[in-house]
């Protein structure tokens, strides 16, 4: 008679053993929510530091360049990273630029346009930096969408470097300006875009770009002698005191000036602490730091400098020193 003896496992211990089997990198990916980038065994797919992989194809990264399977045993032969010179802007292809970074990249010429890639969902993952038409923005998310994903920059200096070209030159509206807004510096994508101004500034698209600047001041003075409207203005004819039949543009007076002395002399003959203090008076300036005497600019109708100097009279006919208590025998 045989006697056949069978074993049973308690159901804890099948479900450990289960457990602790070895999972495929397909199945680690898939719990991580992530499917093969298909980067293997390509130069330049993953970080250096982080994996690698093996020219047999054992070996995988996604595209946070986390390695699955028997990755980093050569990862210098098979995935490192070729970093390129961006001092001698050498080791990329014709037409490419060595951009400066964690590691330095090559990149492909810069497309004023925007990038296609955009974070899609509320997770921390960080993709890197992206031209949006008019400066470099970071891209995160639980996904990254769009055709430049690949394309990312390392940090936003070597995205802003990349597209140093893009940025507006002489002639534009200042884009370093808080009070120019652009929707993008190029104007193919300008002629695809709407986009409204706020009150008190005009749109603009031309060859700089597209986006919104301050209204021009309404214009004063001339010929006509045109009056500024606003309850609070003055014409602004700076640098133009005096002169015949002179335009000037309608500004508003400040309400309120820093206490900075850096003088400038009024066209009305009066030195003010700074241009501001002289536009919330309402003058116009004449040049840059006190005003000084003019003698003899006035002779011929009020006066002039006495042989000793003590008197002399400004281009608005204002005396000086001891003038006035005996001009007729001094300065007549």
């Amino acid at each position: 008679m045989t006697l056949t003896t069978r074993f049973s496992l308690p159901l804890s211990l099948s479900l450990l053993l289960f457990a602790c089997a070895p999972a495929s990198e397909e199945d680690v990916g898939a719990a991580r929510g992530l499917a093969p980038s298909g980067k293997a065994d390509g130069a330049g797919s993953c970080d250096l530091g982080t994996c690698g992989g093996q020219a047999a194809g054992g070996c995988w990264c996604d595209d946070l360049c986390a390695g699955y399977g028997d990755c980093c045993a050569n990862a210098g032969d098979v995935c490192g990273v070729d970093e390129c010179d961006a001092n001698a802007n050498t080791g990329c292809a014709d037409g490419e630029t060595c951009v400066a970074g964690e590691p330095n990249l090559c990149h492909a010429p810069a497309s004023c346009g925007p990038q296609a890639a955009t974070g899609v969902g509320l997770c921390e993952r960080f993709f890197g930096y992206a031209w949006n038409g008019v400066d470099c923005v970071g891209v995160s998310g639980c996904s990254c969408n769009g055709d430049d994903c690949d394309a990312l920059y390392t940090s936003p200096d070597a995205c802003r470097t990349a597209h140093a070209a893009c940025y507006p030159g002489e002639g534009c509206p200042d884009w370093t300006s808080p009070e120019v807004k652009y929707v993008s510096f190029d104007p193919a994508t300008c002629a695809t875009v709407r986009f409204q101004c706020a009150e008190g500034k005009r749109p603009f698209s031309n060859e700089c770009g597209c986006g919104c600047e301050p209204e021009a001041p309404a214009m004063c003075g001339g010929i006509a002698n045109i009056q500024c409207t606003g309850a609070n203005d003055y014409c602004d004819v700076s640098g133009h005191c005096g002169a015949t039949d002179q335009s000037g543009v309608c500004r508003e007076r400040p309400q309120f000036c820093p206490e900075v002395y850096q003088p400038v002399c009024g066209c009305d003959g009066t030195t003010y602490g700074n241009a501001c203090k002289a536009a919330a008076a309402g003058a116009s300036v004449a040049s840059e730091g006190p005003c000084k005497p003019a003698p003899n600019s006035c002779a011929d109708h009020c006066g002039g400098s006495s042989e000793d100097g003590s008197c002399w009279c400004d281009a608005a006919c204002s005396y000086y020193g001891d003038c006035c208590a005996d001009k007729a025998s001094t300065c007549g």
